[in-house]
């Protein structure tokens, strides 16, 4: 994506990021559109690199809707972490008529699954959808989808 030599937002956090998460985010943001599977090993900062990938994009008007799905016992803990690192709201919805006024939300992967939240969810067009312990998703034929 063109325009991300410099990360605007760095300033604009509460958290003082290391330079391989800077990195990443970059190398993302430049070199592969926004997309990307962050495989880091585990305490290196997946979620903190996401959060800013996430700010980047919303800062610059590239996304307005974004959705985080997550096994459900790191809802809170996205929640808490994108407002006090990064001062952004995420509703984390349990009925399924909340997602109509939604913009910004963190799901369950199990919720997210549930008929009438998935119908929801479906029904919205996402900028950036961030799947948090993606291995744990299975193809459809498989018992967690």
């Amino acid at each position: 994506m063109p325009g991300f030599d410099r990360l605007i937002t760095l300033d604009a956090n509460a958290i003082k990021e290391l330079p391989h998460q800077i990195d990443v985010a970059q190398r993302v943001l430049r070199q592969m559109g926004g997309r990307a599977i962050l495989a880091d090993e585990v305490g290196l900062g997946k979620t903190i690199e996401a959060s800013i990938i996430y700010k980047e994009l919303a800062i610059r008007g590239l996304a307005r809707r974004a959705l985080i799905l997550t096994p459900a016992s790191l809802v809170g803990q996205w929640q808490g972490e994108l407002e006090e690192k990064f001062f952004e709201r995420f509703e984390a919805p349990t009925d399924p008529d909340d997602w109509q006024h939604v913009t910004k939300a963190v799901v369950s992967h199990d919720r997210a699954r549930s008929r009438r939240h998935a119908e929801e969810i479906l029904r919205h067009h996402w900028d950036l959808v961030i799947v948090d312990e993606a291995h744990k998703i299975k193809s459809h034929r498989g018992a967690t989808y």
